[in-house]
């Protein structure tokens, strides 16, 4: 039966190429903006990865701004539900909710010129006083739980966390992310 499947693999290779991603190699390459089209061919193919194979690690490839709260946590949890090992790498940056992607792995790459971002949830309301509040009000329960993934994946607290993101990007490179917990190893 195994061998099959990684027939299945081998056909849809081609296909899955062209979104940046190697069923074969298992290594996937995140350099758009995080939303729902492009991570969904991304949840398909971890899907058929770990299906055909749950022991060996997937490599996750992160050059990007980040994107959709609500797509990033879809991805997100799916891996962090894996017994399958989790491999991240930062090529260029990982901000925002790309950060937040660049931490579910079990170990964390960085190149040494990479720049990491972290900030609190942006989002843009209009309308109704009462839309509004219930959109801030969805903000703030978004905010609480990257905080919290922040927290438990790095070296510092929710209050901390929630302090320096609570006004301003916070800028990272490589080694400050390393001193934080971010970075789990720097590439030479």
């Amino acid at each position: 039966m195994a061998p099959k499947k990684k027939a299945v693999a081998a056909e849809n290779q081609l296909f899955y190429i062209q979104y940046g991603i190697d069923l074969i190699k298992r290594k996937i390459m995140i350099d758009e903006e995080i939303e729902e089209s492009a991570i969904g061919w991304v949840i398909r193919a971890i899907t058929l990865m770990v299906e055909n194979n749950p022991e060996d690690p997937i490599e996750i490839y992160i050059n990007s701004f980040g994107g959709c709260v609500y797509s990033g946590l879809a991805l997100y949890d799916l891996l962090d539900s894996l017994s399958t090992p989790i491999h991240t790498y930062c090529l260029g940056s990982a901000m925002s909710m790309s950060l937040v992607l660049y931490l579910v792995g079990d170990i964390r790459y960085s190149f040494p010129r990479s720049t990491f971002m972290a900030h609190s949830v942006s989002s843009g309301t209009e309308g109704t006083v009462r839309v509004q509040e219930v959109d801030i009000k969805e903000a703030k329960r978004l905010n609480d739980i990257l905080i919290d993934i922040l927290a438990d994946r790095t070296k510092k607290s929710k209050k901390f966390w929630a302090e320096t993101v609570k006004h301003d990007d916070f800028y990272m490179d490589s080694k400050k992310a390393k001193q934080l917990g971010i970075v789990t190893e720097i590439i030479e």
